[in-house]
């Protein structure tokens, strides 16, 4: 199947969500393909580096911007700290629980019934790193990856950072 072309424009990031739908973001912003043609989503954004449908039906996109919510067309802006990205490679993960986690530079935040809590792990990592990948294990920790080569595991409020001490 062939979509329609976009002008040259790049994509950052492509999400299909549960019904079927392809989202993209470029440089004019996060779109949708619907009827044969591209759509914006309302109040664009610049270069989304994740798009992802949460099981409650509602589209998270993370990009240089902050970290936005959308609900039909409700829209939630999610407030973090001044450590957010220009790296297009940033975590974004939906927890078990429902939290959802982000990829921060220096930190790693989490979202849970509408509250915004952010570890800062200043000390622990590199000034410039950034969790870029974030996943969930059977046992229900939390794991985050970073770009400088460390791992963070977040279980029951217990924080351990894994680094070359510990082989890696």
């Amino acid at each position: 199947v062939a979509f329609s072309p976009l002008g040259g424009e790049s994509i950052y990031t492509f999400h299909e969500d549960r019904g079927g739908r392809i989202w993209i973001s470029t440089q004019s912003g996060v779109k949708s393909f619907e009827s044969g043609e591209w759509k914006p989503l309302a109040n664009v954004l610049q270069q989304a580096s994740v798009i992802h449908q949460s099981r409650d039906g509602s589209l998270w996109v993370f990009s240089n911007e902050g970290l936005f919510r959308y609900q039909g067309s409700k829209r939630e802006v999610y407030p973090l700290p001044g450590i957010l990205a220009i790296d297009p490679r940033r975590g974004l993960l939906e927890a078990e629980d429902g939290a959802i986690w982000v990829g921060l530079i220096g930190g790693i935040g989490r979202i849970l019934n509408g509250k915004v809590e952010v570890l800062d792990l200043k000390g622990r990592l590199r000034r410039d790193d950034l969790i870029q990948v974030i996943s969930q294990t059977s046992d229900g920790s939390i794991w985050g990856a970073s770009k400088w080569g460390s791992l963070v595991r977040l279980s029951s409020a217990v924080f351990k950072l894994v680094d070359q001490r510990d082989g890696l």
